[in-house]
């Protein structure tokens, strides 16, 4: 079981940091001789568009951004890997599309390097967002056929951001777990079903409401606010369009979130103790063993974690960081985790409390009364 679970979080964390070299929804639209020229003049312009977008997405400091938006277009050229056109259209003359384009994770890393650039990395691990959408008449819609709020969801690239989310599919079994009334408040805990279910490490409720003039969201985790954004509506403007900008919006708020917890360039030579160690972890029960893990898997100063054994009332991991020793100490507190060394080597504990889940009532007693005999018993003289 221990070395599954190592091999998960090592390629779970591989595959959402090559995610985060990906651009979607790049726009292009070139005109030219002929409609095979302004496809490649269009292509050639968007790469530059998006090469601007990942490094205002992975730089720590976005006022060191202009420091290598500016590069030439051939060497940008360098560093793409591959392109997708998600939607487009075509003239004998004209060519509009909306591309994604993914740039070559080890090339890019080696440029913010060069640069001397603080960047991050996509290590974050998957995230359910559930799309609440509250009407005008206060009617709230989660799973309902008729959330435009959720299709707008179902549209965007969710897994191509620093943090990837997940869209459930809002069948029956989903529903169970979390309707429209309980969402609001919903969180890791009330919703590990859902969890469990779509391969994520917590849940997030995007919240948005029209106004008169516009459309607001807010976005929770764990009941608390992380990311609020608004969004002014003219005499033009359809409702589609304002809930998707919305979603960019708040998707940005939560990667922002997520970059500024993180905190450390991810470049080469930490400094402040060691990077990676193993550290022995004291357990009351399951319970605690499977919160520690989960609130592990949501520290990005965390690198990997590899489950070296597990025993009733002990475990073993192997913990290598992105950070300092000391950032790490602080992101590990933030989640009531604390890391110390001792005689015989690196403790790891969890100083809060396991919530439990609410028992399951047992089913109520049979209430009949026994049905009394309409005849007297007959006897044998």
């Amino acid at each position: 079981m221990a070395p599954v679970l190592a091999l998960f979080l090592s390629v779970t964390a591989a595959k959402a940091a090559d995610e985060a070299f990906s651009i979607s929804g790049v726009p292009v639209d070139k005109t030219a001789a002929s409609a095979a020229v302004a496809r490649d003049g269009a292509i050639a312009e968007g790469q530059t568009v998006a090469w601007t977008r990942l490094v205002e997405k992975l730089a720590l400091d976005p006022s060191a951004a202009p420091r290598l938006t500016g590069m030439p277009s051939r060497e940008i050229a360098g560093l793409v890997e591959g392109f997708q056109v998600e939607r487009e259209q075509a003239s004998t003359v004209r060519y509009i599309a909306i591309m994604t384009y993914r740039f070559r994770p080890a090339a890019v890393r080696q440029v913010f390097r060069g640069a001397g650039m603080a960047f991050t990395e996509g290590q974050a691990r998957p995230v359910v967002v559930l799309p609440l959408l509250i009407e005008a008449n206060s009617t709230r819609k989660l799973w309902e056929a008729d959330n435009d709020w959720k299709l707008t969801w179902s549209q965007r690239p969710l897994r191509a951001g620093l943090v990837p989310l997940v869209l459930p599919r809002g069948g029956a079994e989903d529903a169970a777990v979390v309707d429209a009334a309980a969402a609001e408040q919903a969180s890791a805990n009330s919703a590990q079903m859902l969890l469990t279910r779509y391969s994520a490490i917590d849940v997030v409720v995007a919240m948005a409401a029209f106004e008169p003039s516009g459309v607001v969201g807010t976005l929770k985790q764990g009941g608390a606010t992380i990311a609020t954004a608004r969004v002014p509506l003219g005499p033009m403007d359809t409702r589609e369009e304002g809930l998707y900008k919305l979603a960019a919006e708040l998707t940005a708020g939560l990667e922002h979130k997520w970059k500024s917890e993180r905190g450390t360039p991810a470049t080469s030579g930490m400094v402040g103790g060691p990077t990676a160690f193993d550290a022995r972890v004291p357990l009351s029960g399951l319970a605690e063993w499977q919160e520690i893990r989960r609130r592990l898997a949501t520290i990005p100063q965390i690198r990997t974690v590899n489950v070296r054994a597990v025993a009733p009332r002990e475990a073993i991991v192997g913990l290598e960081l992105a950070s300092s020793l000391e950032q790490a100490k602080s992101a590990l507190a933030a989640r009531q985790l604390a890391i110390e060394e001792a005689e015989d080597g690196w403790r790891l504990r969890f100083t809060g409390q396991v919530t439990a889940p609410a028992p399951v009532p047992a089913a109520p007693a049979p209430t009949t009364a026994p049905v009394p005999a309409t005849n007297p018993p007959v006897t044998t003289p």
